[in-house]
């Protein structure tokens, strides 16, 4: 099957790429199992898109439930018109089908309220549980400034994490990306998402952080990580495209420090002027589980409306099984099989015994 999909769509020029658009970011999810195919504009012969299922970690999901997500990208433009819209959606549609999918997820860099109907039409629907927000931290200023700018309560966490002798460091052998990896898969089971594998963080290391593209920074104490961070650098942003660590060692403060790290990172290793901490709220939700909005928005900077989410049922009598599955799968005996089935196929994960 053709991994191109054509599309006769004059856009706008691109504001502000990110990882997620990039060529980089599709060939390691290609090389490490995830399902993903490119969108191209014919008349501008450029990078669009990126669509990719879930990886290949949990096989139950994405073999009987594949979804597909569409990193739409900030190629499109408030001056598309309805009908290019249209003709994107109905192939980006079809196109998802032919590989199976039963959901398509659409992120845009527009909240435009005219292309509302668009999507409506389309069969999509607006998801509004949070996420379509963003903090914007400038990196052209004094770190003095950038202190200055932190919430009290973000200032004394790090503070905290130094007088506990937490150490942030990069990652220096395969034996600590791998633990690296074992706290982002418990980290993923607290809050329910789907995890990439082991192999797509390992060719993140070994072939884009030498490039500058991706940073592994961990939080360490007493020679052990417990809390980690992947920072991506593409185009003008910095962005800390995920971020994990372990429950028991919260007291340590280490997200907080790590973020600050990734931050001072940021300003003094690159040229981008913008770190961007994504996906949070535009406020605090009381009924939040976890309160992303304050942890997020602590570290100063401007926060900004920058994406709208719609999904699509492409086949609802299998989201329907999904959903159903979805409960049974809550129920603490089913549950606590499935994550011991998980673990023990990351446990057997390779690394290089050189590095043990």
């Amino acid at each position: 099957m053709c991994n191109e999909c054509m599309i006769d769509v004059d856009l706008c020029p691109s504001i502000n790429n990110n990882f997620f658009q990039s060529l980089e970011f599709y060939k390691i999810l290609k090389e490490t199992g995830g399902q993903a195919f490119l969108v191209k504009f014919s008349k501008k012969e450029s990078l669009g898109h990126v669509v990719a299922t879930a990886p290949d970690t949990v096989g139950i999901y994405s073999r009987l439930f594949p979804r597909f997500i569409v990193h739409f990208g900030p190629t499109i433009g408030a001056n598309l018109s309805t009908n290019a819209l249209n003709s994107v959606l109905e192939k980006l549609c079809k196109r998802s089908r032919d590989f199976g999918a039963i959901s398509l997820e659409i992120r845009t860099p527009f909240p435009y309220p005219y292309m509302y109907e668009v999507f409506r039409r389309n069969g999509f629907k607006r998801q509004s549980g949070g996420g379509e927000f963003s903090v914007l931290i400038d990196l052209k200023k004094e770190e003095k400034l950038l202190w200055n700018d932190l919430s009290r309560m973000t200032k004394r966490a790090i503070k905290q994490a130094i007088k506990n002798n937490v150490e942030v460091r990069g990652i220096e052998n395969e034996k600590e990306l791998f633990k690296f990896y074992k706290m982002y898969v418990d980290t993923a089971h607290r809050r329910k998402f789907y995890p990439h594998s082991y192999d797509f963080f390992k060719s993140l290391w070994l072939k884009l952080e030498p490039k500058g593209i991706v940073k592994f920074l961990l939080a360490i104490w007493k020679n052990e990580p417990i809390g980690g961070i992947l920072n991506t650098f593409y185009d003008n942003e910095s962005v800390p495209y995920i971020s994990c660590s372990l429950p028991e060692f919260w007291k340590f403060r280490p997200n907080h420090i790590l973020f600050w790290c990734s931050i001072k990172y940021s300003k003094e290793t690159t040229n981008l002027p913008m770190f961007k901490i994504y996906h949070l709220p535009g406020k605090k939700d009381p009924r939040s589980e976890i309160d992303y909005f304050t942890f997020k928005s602590s570290f100063g900077g401007r926060l900004v409306e920058e994406c709208t989410f719609y999904r699509k049922e492409l086949s609802p009598a299998k989201c329907l099984c999904l959903n159903v599955f979805n409960k049974v799968k809550e129920s603490p005996p089913v549950n606590a099989l499935l994550q011991q089935l998980i673990k023990s196929k990351q446990r057997d994960a390779p690394v290089s015994s050189e590095n043990l």
